[in-house]
Protein backbone atom coordinates (compact mmCIF):
# COMPACT_ATOMS: atom_id res chain seq x y z
CA UNK A 1 0.00 0.00 0.00
CA UNK A 2 2.53 2.21 1.26
CA UNK A 3 5.71 1.19 -1.73
CA UNK A 4 5.99 3.56 -4.75
CA UNK A 5 9.03 1.70 -6.29
CA UNK A 6 8.59 1.77 -10.21
CA UNK A 7 12.08 0.92 -11.66
CA UNK A 8 13.64 -2.46 -12.02
CA UNK A 9 12.98 -3.78 -8.18
CA UNK A 10 9.42 -3.58 -8.49
CA UNK A 11 9.13 -6.07 -11.17
CA UNK A 12 10.26 -9.57 -9.63
CA UNK A 13 8.60 -10.10 -6.66
CA UNK A 14 8.02 -13.97 -4.43
CA UNK A 15 9.22 -14.90 -8.60
CA UNK A 16 6.55 -13.04 -9.74
CA UNK A 17 6.34 -10.27 -12.55
CA UNK A 18 5.22 -7.48 -11.03
CA UNK A 19 3.06 -5.21 -13.80
CA UNK A 20 1.51 -2.40 -11.40
CA UNK A 21 4.82 0.09 -12.68
CA UNK A 22 2.30 2.42 -14.61
CA UNK A 23 -0.22 2.30 -11.49
CA UNK A 24 2.45 3.25 -9.12
CA UNK A 25 4.12 5.96 -12.00
CA UNK A 26 0.39 7.86 -11.58
CA UNK A 27 0.62 7.74 -7.57
CA UNK A 28 3.91 8.82 -7.66
CA UNK A 29 2.55 11.72 -10.23
CA UNK A 30 -0.03 12.39 -7.78
CA UNK A 31 2.37 12.82 -5.03
CA UNK A 32 4.13 15.10 -6.82
CA UNK A 33 1.09 17.67 -7.98
CA UNK A 34 0.30 17.23 -4.47
CA UNK A 35 3.67 18.75 -3.04
CA UNK A 36 3.82 21.49 -6.02
CA UNK A 37 6.45 19.71 -7.51
CA UNK A 38 7.71 20.67 -11.77
CA UNK A 39 10.25 17.56 -11.85
CA UNK A 40 10.83 13.93 -10.90
CA UNK A 41 14.31 12.56 -10.43
CA UNK A 42 14.84 8.60 -10.84
CA UNK A 43 17.94 6.69 -10.55
CA UNK A 44 16.17 4.19 -13.02
CA UNK A 45 15.07 4.55 -16.73
CA UNK A 46 12.43 1.72 -15.90
CA UNK A 47 10.87 3.96 -13.00
CA UNK A 48 11.32 6.80 -16.06
CA UNK A 49 8.99 4.74 -17.94
CA UNK A 50 6.40 4.13 -15.53
CA UNK A 51 6.41 7.73 -14.87
CA UNK A 52 6.07 9.09 -18.12
CA UNK A 53 2.74 8.95 -19.19
CA UNK A 54 1.54 10.02 -16.08
CA UNK A 55 3.58 12.89 -15.70
CA UNK A 56 3.67 14.18 -19.20
CA UNK A 57 -0.61 14.68 -18.68
CA UNK A 58 0.21 16.58 -15.78
CA UNK A 59 2.92 18.80 -17.00
CA UNK A 60 5.75 16.77 -14.44
CA UNK A 61 8.72 16.57 -16.02
CA UNK A 62 10.68 12.88 -15.30
CA UNK A 63 14.22 12.45 -15.39
CA UNK A 64 16.32 9.55 -14.52
CA UNK A 65 19.57 10.83 -12.81
CA UNK A 66 22.27 11.00 -15.56
CA UNK A 67 19.23 13.07 -17.73
CA UNK A 68 19.18 15.95 -14.72
CA UNK A 69 22.68 16.22 -14.11
CA UNK A 70 23.24 16.69 -17.93
CA UNK A 71 20.88 19.71 -17.87
CA UNK A 72 22.45 21.22 -14.89
CA UNK A 73 25.65 21.34 -16.53
CA UNK A 74 24.67 22.27 -19.93
CA UNK A 75 22.27 25.14 -18.50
Amino acid sequence: KKALATGEAAFIHNNEFFSKGKELGKKICDEAINAGADTIVTLSATAKMNLEKSCKENNINALELSEFIFEAITK
